[in-house]
């Protein structure tokens, strides 16, 4: 079986172990069975009595985070990015509290064959099984995406008349809500929350893809990409076109990645700089009703 995204391909495979019946299998609807004309990337879950820790010399990335109140990490967690000697990516997470069915899970990514291990020790009554683990889905997707010239985004896009309209903003500005006005004027959501942003370099064309979301099922949705819209809370509704590296930078801080290696930061800022010069940037300050849509559509964004 194989899951696609942004036209990806993850082949994925199971150890033998009989406790990956009880396991969801499917991503939430971006699941295929059997084998792909292409596969890009190999990713193999086995489960483990004790994954192995990565010690404090050889991290990278660290981070610590309680997310009591966000939906798909309701969980206390610590997670860590790092290359080790054999120059493998590894991914780690620990588990402190609260999470169904895991206690540390690992990645060992090889760059040069494009192939992921991925080692989970469980609980020991886990419930509610499932392999697509948060957040380290998100971070193995930030460590693999940039190979194909794309990137994870934390923003809402809509597809009206064959326009891609992405809106990005810190959390509580109103991604969601934008995205629900424009749904409520004829358009269909890609996604309201993150998104991945392919360049296709033939055409320099760059398109949003969603992604499978850990609570509730989705269908696979694209758009090409037209505008991309820096949203603000305003009394008024007020649209301008932006333009300038800033805008650029700006972007590119809400993009999931962990630039730390030095190449890799140069790849990752020259792929923001080609995508963004593939479509229009607005500054967008908006009330929560439908007249943003008009206002949006008479400045031609």
């Amino acid at each position: 079986m194989y899951l696609s995204l942004a036209g990806i391909n993850f082949g994925i495979e199971l150890s033998e172990d009989p406790r990956w019946v009880d396991f969801r299998q499917d991503f939430h609807g971006f699941m295929r069975e059997g084998e792909p004309e292409r596969r890009d990337v190999g990713v193999r879950f086995r489960i483990e009595e004790e994954v192995p820790e990565v010690v404090e010399g050889e991290f990278a990335w660290h981070c610590k985070s309680t997310s009591e109140n966000v939906p798909d990490t309701p969980y206390d967690y610590e997670w860590k990015v790092c290359i080790d000697e054999r120059n493998r990516e590894v991914l780690y997470v620990n588990y402190f509290s609260r999470h169904p069915f895991l206690k540390r899970v690992r990645v060992d990514f090889n760059p040069d064959t494009f192939e992921a291990e991925v080692s989970m020790q469980l609980l020991p009554n886990p419930e509610q099984q499932d392999i697509m683990i948060m957040p380290l889905f998100m971070l193995f997707l930030s460590r693999v995406l940039w190979r194909f010239d794309a990137v994870l985004i934390h923003a809402s896009c809509v597809s009206y008349k064959d326009r891609g309209r992405l809106f990005t903003a810190v959390s509580g500005t109103g991604k969601s809500t934008m995205a629900r006005i424009w749904e409520r004027c004829g358009a269909t959501i890609i996604n309201d929350d993150m998104l991945i942003m392919r360049l296709h370099r033939p055409t320099k064309k760059t398109w949003v893809f969603n992604i499978p979301m850990p609570y509730y099922k989705d269908v696979q949705r694209s758009v090409l990409l037209d505008t991309i819209f820096f949203i603000r809370q305003s009394k008024n509704n007020e649209v301008a076109p932006l333009s300038g590296a800033v805008y650029v930078m700006q972007l590119m801080s809400h993009t999931a990645h962990q630039t730390f290696q030095p190449e890799y930061l140069k790849k990752y800022i020259k792929l923001m700089m080609d995508i963004s010069s593939s479509v229009g940037f607005a500054d967008c300050g908006f009330l929560p009703d439908e007249r943003i849509v008009d206002e949006i559509q008479k400045a031609g964004l």
